[in-house]
């Protein structure tokens, strides 16, 4: 049987990993009330691309990588970054262009002080790195799965308001990065579906990095 991992850009260009998963293995998200912390500071950059860089397996809804952000800020002094990710996630670090930054990760936002004050209509780069997964939730048809039966398979669904659930990012549906990247690094021999195009497969050893572009 076919082993994958199967990623869909949904709504805001927001992912969705997507496959089908054993029950054993279920995991669901969060309620609405929960899923939908949108802290007003979101509003305060607009997103313009999105690099997704992941660790990920067929046998388990576990991640690690990262995921960077360009946007261009719509407020004069511009001082905090602030991005949607569930509290279940570790965040290990943030950098403004090439520099590690203070942050916080609490009620499933992740805020990061850039140490400057910067203009309006500028563009900036932060990248946060993260790692873990999705656990204590509710059923529902949202979420990411894993299902090691039939060779193993493992996606998310994230349209709407649940791609926080797996990857830090700003879900609101006004306001649509206009491309994003999914690079995702699997054991050799998983394949890996996401929209866009596949524009490279590169072979490092023992494992495989698939390379989406939208």
């Amino acid at each position: 049987m076919s082993k994958c991992i199967l990623l869909l850009l949904i709504a805001c260009l927001s992912l969705s990993t997507n496959a089908q998963f054993s029950d054993d293995h279920h995991y669901r998200p969060k309620s609405l009330n929960q899923v939908q912390n949108q802290d007003p500071s979101l509003n305060d950059y607009d997103v313009k691309f999105y690099k997704l860089d992941l660790n990920m397996s067929h046998e388990s809804v576990y991640i690690q990588g990262n995921v960077k952000a360009i946007v261009e800020t719509r407020i004069d002094g511009f001082q905090e970054y602030v991005a949607q990710l569930d509290n279940d996630y570790s965040v290990d670090s943030v950098k403004y262009e090439n520099t590690n930054i203070a942050f916080t990760h609490e009620e499933d936002l992740v805020v990061a002080t850039l140490g400057e004050s910067v203009s309006i209509n500028e563009l900036i780069e932060i990248t946060i790195w993260y790692h873990g997964s999705l656990i204590n939730v509710e059923p529902g048809f949202r979420g990411i799965w894993n299902q090691t039966t039939n060779g193993g398979i493992t996606h998310t669904s994230s349209e709407s308001f649940h791609a926080k659930e797996w990857w830090p990012c700003k879900e609101f549906l006004s306001d649509k990065a206009d491309s994003l990247w999914v690079f995702v690094t699997v054991p050799e021999g998983i394949k890996v579906g996401s929209n866009g195009l596949l524009t490279n497969v590169e072979h490092l050893g023992d494992v495989d990095r698939y390379e989406w572009k939208h």
